[in-house]
């Protein structure tokens, strides 16, 4: 019975007429907007998560750890790692990839974000030629925002660079696959 009560009283207190969105669409929309205010900040030198660096754990800059661990500054606010995957040496998105991308699509029909323009960057290591990774990096880029346009976004709300291996990941060697990626970001 007590059950029952709390659950009809949880059911009251959310917001009428409105269903909250997909947790991946909502961590999405907070990911490019660099943070949505939910989450207290913790104290200095508290490691925290940060999902833009594929789950790795840094502390604040200047914050220290006992035991002399390096510090290690955050993943930029509002550069979201869309976690795609690829055939290897190819831009063809790996089926696997096809919701986590209807997922960033609904991310960008969010009220917050509807009117802004999103930059998809394709990045790669650096095993082999760097021409040949930038083109790569570029033809990765283009073909995520052909799949998020095909889900309804205007092709006009989407910048697409290719970088190649210019830009490495923190704390990473440059031939790291890790380094393989494509993150997005606003740009107005």
């Amino acid at each position: 019975m007590r059950v029952a009560i709390l659950l009809g009283a949880a059911a009251m207190l959310a917001a009428p007429g409105a269903a909250a969105p997909p947790p991946a669409q909502e961590a999405m929309v907070c990911g490019l907007l660099g943070g949505c205010g939910s989450a207290a900040t913790p104290p200095r030198g508290t490691p925290r998560r940060v999902g833009a660096a594929r789950g790795f754990s840094f502390t604040r800059p200047g914050g220290g750890q006992a035991g002399g661990t390096k510090a290690i500054a955050p993943a930029q606010a509002g550069l979201l790692d869309l976690r795609i995957g690829f055939v290897s040496g190819s831009a063809d998105v790996l089926p696997a990839s096809r919701t986590r991308l209807r997922s960033f699509a609904a991310a960008l029909r969010d009220p917050r974000l509807a009117k802004r323009r999103v930059r998809i960057t394709g990045h790669t290591d650096a095993v082999g030629d760097p021409a040949a990774n930038l083109a790569l990096s570029r033809r990765r880029a283009d073909a995520v925002a052909a799949l998020v346009a095909a889900e309804g976004i205007m092709r006009s709300r989407l910048d697409v660079v290719g970088v190649g291996d210019t830009q490495p990941l923190p704390g990473h060697a440059a031939s790291d696959p890790a380094n393989r990626r494509v993150t997005a970001e606003l740009v107005d």
